[in-house]
């Protein structure tokens, strides 16, 4: 209920072992559902499942995501592969409480954002307000980019990945901030 309060429109569906559903992530971004799977345990079910949360989410596409032993060993699926309705970008817009992000749905990390953290960003970027941020192993800039929309003065992100850096940055332009970046 508290989630259905706020401007938010992604968040975790499926959440592996706290959810009793170990190896199987299920995010939801806007109108995409990525799942996650980390166990081979997963793939004959995954039709029924794929059902019954695409109905729970109404959700129009699915990206299936594997782990790297998945992709080596499952001889089905690809990783990144669309497994329902038509996906028109990678790249994928969404909202977490009142600020835009994007994430890369085929290519990021795990589902292509960390959704799980919702609830930290959010912290952090209340208590940004004319302050001056590091936002360390910062990848898409979550923290940062809550930092900024929330009123930071300045933020440095910092990542060992160029192409997370720069997805940071764009991140950042999604939203009116008058901090530097």
């Amino acid at each position: 209920l508290e989630l259905l309060e706020t401007n938010t429109n992604s968040y975790r569906l499926l959440f592996g072992e706290n959810d009793g559903f170990p190896g199987f992530i299920a995010d939801v971004y806007d109108t995409v559902l990525v799942i996650k799977l980390y166990s081979k345990i997963w793939l004959p079910y995954l039709e029924l499942i794929l059902k019954e949360i695409v109905a729970i989410s109404g959700c129009e596409k699915v990206v299936l995501r594997l782990s790297r032993k998945l992709q080596e060993s499952n001889g089905v699926f690809t990783d990144g592969q669309v497994i329902f309705g038509e996906l028109t970008s990678e790249v994928v817009h969404f909202v977490e409480h009142g600020v835009n992000f994007s994430a890369n749905v085929i290519k990021g990390h795990k589902t292509g954002y960390f959704l799980d953290h919702r609830a930290n960003r959010k912290l952090v970027g209340e208590l940004s307000k004319g302050k001056t941020v590091l936002d360390v192993f910062s990848y898409a800039g979550g923290f940062s980019v809550h930092a900024l929309a929330k009123g930071a003065r300045e933020v440095t992100s910092l990542d060992i990945s160029k192409q997370a850096l720069e997805v940071a940055q764009e991140n950042a332009k999604l939203n009116p901030h008058g901090g530097h970046h």
